[in-house]
């Protein structure tokens, strides 16, 4: 097997707090044997700890190739998660699902597959600003900074273009992509892999229904019973993911903040089941994922800016976990996340003294940890902490 140095491409990405032993971590990705890959398809692999934060990520050209693809990371030591996607044209066309290495294990060998690839949308990092896409031949949908803005296609000399009259603009090439936004020419775009869509629970009020949808198979459930049903055909649209369940019924996935009508908890996707013509509306996902991830930053703590030198941080760990920075000492503690709302504690932390400007802003944020019931992210993606219905915090990535 030829291995060209060009087409192994790691890209180191900033470790959590606290890690600093690094490894080289090498795999291959196969997938079955009759499919026969695009020369242009993109390899991307990502690592992600216990947290679930990026901590490494390789971007491999095919350059014609076939598999076994192979790929070289760079990622701290402890136990991490790999997922791996072939990229045509931006869109992600095969997927592995999630691997997990052992601190210390070899890379694994992972398998693609095409069922596995389903997403609401295409998703990809222009810079520092997520983007995800859904789109048809006639429209897309650009979701970007909180906001959902609708395009319409334009003839393109290559590639596909899709834009609004006031400039917005979403034009793939290849595995890259152009973004603008109103005001805002975004850093070039590179695909990312979208969150795994499926098993989906979604639900909604008035009337009540929940839908559950696995790989093959969703169950409905109404106030009158539950009816099992098959999935049908599965189609990207301008709106995302459109799923045919049955003639005369589909759930569409869109990868938008949806907000319960009785408790105000954001779930991650917003579902749209359509029943002959009619439509029910609800939220789809685990709420979990929206605060899983990178280490929140707080600017705003019960009310007041926090000092540009203070640092008040947290994020999700494992089992339930949060652990951050408060302002002086680190903390740790427990979170609890129900259909009702957000509570943390108990908390512990480490005793170290410091500044009475920082020792005040440590205790400010402490006690403002204690008194959150509920959270949501604001439009432009920040979250948002309440304490009934007072904002108690302002936190970003």
């Amino acid at each position: 097997m030829r291995i060209a140095s060009a087409a192994l491409i790691a890209a180191a990405v900033a470790l959590p707090a606290g890690a600093e032993e690094r490894r080289s971590l090498a795999g291959g990705v196969t997938y079955h044997a009759r499919l026969a890959l695009d020369p242009s398809a993109l390899l991307v692999v990502e690592a992600r700890d216990a947290a679930g934060a990026l901590v490494g990520e390789a971007r491999v050209p095919s350059d014609g190739r076939q598999a076994p693809l192979p790929f070289v990371l760079d990622v701290p030591a402890g136990d991490l998660t790999l997922r791996a996607a072939l990229f045509v044209g931006g869109a992600a066309i095969l997927a592995t699902p999630p691997v997990t290495v052992a601190d210390g294990a070899a890379g694994p060998s992972m398998l693609a597959t095409p069922r596995d690839a389903l997403a609401a949308a295409q998703a990809f990092r222009c810079g520092g600003t997520p983007v995800s896409v859904a789109a048809d031949d006639k429209a897309a949908t650009l979701f970007a900074r909180g906001t959902a803005f609708a395009l319409t296609a334009e003839p393109a000399a290559s590639g596909a273009r899709y834009a609004a009259p006031d400039d917005t603009l979403f034009w793939s090439k290849g595995n890259a992509a152009m973004v603008s936004l109103p005001g805002a020419d975004l850093p070039d775009c590179e695909p990312v892999i979208a969150p795994p869509l499926l098993p989906l629970t979604a639900r909604g009020n008035e009337p009540f229904w929940r839908l559950d949808i696995g790989a093959d198979a969703a169950t409905l459930t109404e106030p009158d019973g539950t009816v099992a049903l098959t999935i049908g055909e599965a189609a990207m649209t301008a709106a995302g993911l459109r799923l045919t369940l049955e003639p005369g019924l589909a759930a569409t996935v869109t990868p938008m903040v949806h907000r319960d009508t009785m408790t105000g908890m954001p779930y991650p996707y917003t579902v749209t089941l359509t029943r002959d013509g009619a439509m029910l509306t609800g939220g789809g996902g685990d709420p979990l994922a929206l605060l899983e991830g990178p280490e929140w930053r707080a600017s705003i703590v019960a009310g007041a800016p926090l000092a540009p030198d203070v640092e008040v941080t947290f994020a999700v760990l494992p089992g339930g976990r949060v652990a951050g920075t408060s302002a002086c000492n680190r903390y740790m503690g427990q979170m609890t996340l129900t259909g009702e709302g957000l509570a943390f504690g108990p908390l512990a932390g480490t005793k170290m003294a410091c500044p009475g400007p920082m020792m005040a802003a440590e205790r400010l944020w402490l006690d403002m940890l204690a008194t959150v019931t509920r959270f949501d992210i604001a439009a432009d993606g920040a979250l948002v902490l309440y304490a009934g219905d007072t904002e108690a915090a302002l936190l970003t990535r």
